[in-house]
């Protein structure tokens, strides 16, 4: 009975790595298919666009060096628990903003908060998945993140066919 609940519960944690995956990549659909309503709003340049959709790895990159030390010294379930409830208040603030500077400092926050669920998540796959599907479960979960991106493409491009306000696409974020 035990071995069934803890089989039951690593599949429900998996299925939400996967979901946590899609959403964490969304928006990084949003900034492409959005941009030229994002352009015309906010009248920002090519290069601050470019940059716009690139911050977020910047965050990524420079949080892979800070992530280890939260999950050594916290539990990784509050670990992560704080970091989705950042991400999605960055998002929140990211939709809101009208200044570069401020959507800048955004995308780079969503960065520093997705950094947390990228790495443990692989952590998590290679610790508690069955050996015999490590290698499946480790490609889904990679595999959802362009699935994400996708997702927020269409979702995006679906948005901004109904409604045609420059700031439609701040719906998407």
């Amino acid at each position: 009975m035990e071995n069934s609940i803890n089989w039951r519960t690593r599949k429900i944690i998996y299925s939400s790595f996967l979901w946590v995956s899609l959403f964490l990549n969304f928006d990084t659909g949003v900034i492409p298919a959005a941009a030229i309503s994002i352009q015309k709003e906010l009248h920002v340049s090519f290069s601050q666009l470019a940059a716009l959709g690139t911050f977020v790895n910047f965050g990524i990159g420079a949080s892979c060096f800070i992530a280890p030390f939260f999950f050594q010294v916290f539990p990784a379930k509050w670990v992560l628990i704080v970091n989705i409830l950042l991400n999605s208040l960055f998002c929140i603030f990211f939709a809101l903003s009208k200044e570069l500077g401020f959507l800048f400092t955004a995308r780079i926050l969503q960065g520093i908060t997705q950094a947390f669920w990228i790495i443990y998540s692989s952590i998590w796959v290679n610790t508690f998945a069955p050996i015999s599907s490590q290698t499946t479960w480790l490609g889904l979960l990679q595999g959802f993140s362009p699935i994400g991106i996708i997702v927020g493409y269409a979702t995006t491009s679906f948005i901004l066919n109904i409604n045609h306000s420059l700031s439609a696409w701040r719906l998407a974020v």
